[in-house]
């Protein structure tokens, strides 16, 4: 008889004459999950036509959901994982000694003075108008306002086996602009949790950039962390987004850790940039 398992999904064939009792419990050999299995015909297999399930509303929040809820599309054998691509830690450049600098003999002559303070003037104007002065760009830094993006609350996450690194985890979902102005380069972060809340992983990405099934197989690490980090994102899609317009977004996570230490996943707002119409200065 064929069973399956409750918690991963994985199909084990079960030599009926080890089940002595009518109701018997097994354990999951991929999961270690505890079950039971009833001595009964096994009913034969149907096609069951799943409908899509309508578009849920829309939420401010960060979206955060159960990997084990969302994440259907395990394998049913155990996949092998290629060596995590490890990156050498960048090379700490030692703090130089601060030099005691000797200062400049204090000029006596008042005539000294009198010649030095022009240029000691001309010195602090320099400095205030380079340093001290805000510039333009600060100033509209400051008066940047965050623009009212929402991400949908329904997404969706599933393993797929990559030739280069082994099993990565996709998140898919789409983005909403809810301003008055349109927006541009809608950047967004992805969170995979452990036990006690911990953040095992987190990618940060750009909104509109989409790889197929292919692409997500075949393409080595580095480039698709490029293709996710493509700020304008795939045909522009992630420029001058209208207020209504909804965008989707892709994040992929790699060098995972063991299956059993995830429990769930968040994708958040981090920032994009409003296209508000300009001031009219004429008075």
């Amino acid at each position: 008889m064929i069973v399956r398992c409750e918690s991963c999904g994985t199909k084990f064939k079960v030599d009926e004459t080890k089940l002595k009792k009518p109701v018997n419990k097994v354990r999951c050999s991929r999961c270690k999950h505890v079950f039971t299995v009833k001595l009964e015909p096994e009913p034969e297999d149907e096609m069951v036509i799943l409908d899509p399930e309508s578009e849920s509303e829309l939420t401010e929040e960060p979206i955060r959901k159960t990997i084990r809820e969302e994440l259907s599309h395990l394998p049913d054998e155990e996949k092998s994982r290629s060596k995590p691509l490890t990156e050498p830690p960048s090379p700490r450049i030692p703090r130089q000694p601060r030099t005691s600098r000797t200062k400049p003999p204090v000029a006596r002559s008042k005539v000294f003075v009198l010649m030095a303070m022009p240029i000691l003037l001309i010195a602090l104007a320099f400095g205030y108008y380079f340093y001290a002065k805000p510039t333009e760009k600060a100033i509209k830094t400051t008066r940047k306002e965050i623009p009212p993006v929402t991400i949908s609350s329904k997404t969706e996450a599933y393993f797929i086996e990559n030739v280069n690194v082994g099993q990565m985890l996709v998140v898919q979902g789409e983005v909403t602009n809810k301003g008055n102005y349109p927006i541009s380069f809608v950047m967004l972060e992805g969170k995979i949790y452990g036990p006690d809340n911990k953040v095992l992983l987190n990618q940060r990405f750009y909104a509109g950039n989409i790889l197929t099934k292919d692409e997500l197989t075949q393409l080595p690490a580095s480039e698709i962390q490029a293709r996710m980090l493509h700020r304008e994102g795939n045909n522009l899609s992630n420029v001058h987004i209208k207020p209504g317009d909804k965008v989707p977004f892709m994040v992929v996570f790699y060098n995972l850790p063991p299956i059993e230490e995830l429990t769930d996943y968040s994708v958040e707002y981090v920032n994009a940039e409003v296209e508000k119409p300009a001031l009219d200065k004429r008075s």
